[in-house]
């Protein structure tokens, strides 16, 4: 189960993370005469971290809940994300929640979603 400032707001519905690598931000310079490129380090980059999954609830009153409690944690700060396996992704910021379309899934509904984060920590 994922949590999101230690919330549980996805467990509804099935979801993974696709946790991403991390960079060196970087500018090269040749300088005229030299033998080479340098590069000059500028600090690691964020990790992306891209979640998908599905909502589901009873009503679609109930459904615009639990989008609502996402949406709120769009705020532009960082929070501590753990995936299912106990890590723990400090500092991470929510950028994006992309949901999709609201189905009727048998008495249930069900809306898919992609969330995009950047973890400054871990």
């Amino acid at each position: 189960m994922v949590r999101f400032d230690g919330e549980d707001l996805f467990s509804s519905g099935a979801h993974e993370l696709e946790v991403g690598g991390r960079s060196l931000r970087h500018v090269t310079h040749e300088g005229p005469g030299s033998d080479g490129v340098r590069v000059i380090g500028q600090g690691r980059s964020g990790r992306t971290i891209v979640q998908v999954g599905e909502l589901l609830a009873d009503t679609a009153a109930g459904m615009k809940v639990l989008m609502d409690r996402i949406e709120a944690k769009l705020d532009g700060l960082g929070h501590d994300l753990v995936d299912a396996h106990g890590r723990v992704w400090g500092e991470t910021v929510m950028l994006a929640f992309e949901p999709g379309a609201m189905r009727r899934v048998g008495t249930r509904f069900r809306v898919s979603y992609r969330i995009d984060y950047v973890a400054v920590e871990g």
